[in-house]
């Protein structure tokens, strides 16, 4: 009859050491010339239990108190994030979510620039009339001037901004932020960002971007485009319905790539920025993702913010841009991080 036996995540089965982190099980495997009997094949069976019963409950070994508990490694095995001897979630990440806490986002209305809350800025510029930027609540619908946010609209599903144009203007307005300075990108590094985001154009002609860019657009009027910034960002254009992704690099230029995903409804966004030294295949990479699809995996070095102007620093971004009706942008919850150190970002 079988025997029953309880794997145990500190057992021992010779040859093998004990189960640990980065600790592989050395499986004795039998022979032809062993006998059939249970010791032949016990040690093999034992040693894998053993081995599970410790991952689907991992602790630290007492004594190895330079060891980590469990570690995350991206494609080139540099460690990304870990789990510390003392049970902390660890690594050199720069790393935040930006849940748009309403309490703490101050309106803007007039037209002007500079420090708006946290690590952002903020710009509206153009028409004297000037724009709106402002939080809002979850399932509150879109601002109406002079009387603020009115109904309810089920796409508001956290805290979030609305970035909105003035329909008493008479010319173009844009309502811009940016959380400047917020990582260096050289060959180590990689960055990842992802939001939602929702908008409301009436005649098509709104122009709405969200990503990252190296030169800063605050103080600046006109649609993003027209201003070229370096950096890699989505954006529908005046008269277009459908999401463009764009990039400028070190070289080449503005470049655009129509995704073919229709600008309606609430959507998800990603942006991942890879440095030769952290990419796959040892190439610059920026890739584009709408909705959890992958829309284009392009070679593009951002490593310096301009030709010839050094190491660049991106900043991530929201900008509407529209003319006299009322038009807007709203972005919910943002994700950002990045790498602060090369290869591995903790011991």
């Amino acid at each position: 009859m079988p025997s029953p036996y309880t794997p145990s995540p500190t057992a021992t089965q010779s040859p093998s050491a004990a189960p640990g982190p980065g600790v592989v099980p050395t499986v004795e495997l039998p022979i032809d010339t062993d006998p059939p009997n249970g010791a032949t094949f016990a040690q093999a069976f034992k040693v894998l239990g053993d081995f599970i019963a410790w991952l689907v409950d991992k602790f630290a070994i007492a004594g190895s108190m330079a060891q980590r508990i469990e570690r995350w490694r991206n494609a080139k095995l540099q460690t990304r994030a870990l789990i510390s001897h003392a049970g902390f979630v660890e690594g050199k990440i720069m790393s935040w979510r930006e849940c748009w806490e309403t309490d703490s986002v101050p309106a803007k209305s007039a037209v002007g620039f500079g420090s708006w809350f946290g690590r952002w800025s903020y710009t509206i510029a153009g028409d004297a009339a000037g724009g709106l930027i402002s939080g809002n609540f979850a399932n509150v619908g879109p601002p109406t001037f002079g009387g603020g946010p009115t109904g309810t609209d089920p796409d508001m599903r956290t805290r979030n901004i609305f970035l909105a144009t003035n329909p008493a203007g008479t010319a173009g307005s844009a309502q811009h932020v940016e959380a400047t300075g917020q990582i260096i990108l050289d060959a180590d590094t990689c960055l990842t960002m992802q939001w939602d985001a929702k908008i409301h154009t009436i005649s098509g002609n709104s122009d709405d971007a969200m990503g990252f860019i190296t030169t800063s657009l605050q103080n600046a009027g006109g649609t993003t485009e027209s201003n070229a910034p370096f950096g890699a960002w989505f954006e529908k254009v005046p008269g277009t319905g459908t999401w463009l992704c764009f990039w400028q690099g070190a070289s080449g230029g503005v470049v655009s790539l129509n995704s073919g995903v229709t600008a309606t409804g609430r959507q998800r966004f990603r942006i991942e920025v890879y440095g030769a030294n952290s990419s796959d295949n040892s190439a610059h990479r920026v890739i584009f993702y709408i909705n959890g699809t992958l829309i284009t995996d392009q070679n593009v070095d951002f490593t310096a913010a301009a030709p010839g102007a050094g190491t660049a620093v991106a900043a991530p971004f929201f900008r509407h841009y529209a003319t006299a009706e009322l038009t807007w942008m709203n972005v919910q919850i943002a994700d950002f991080n990045a790498n602060t150190w090369p290869g591995d970002v903790a011991f």
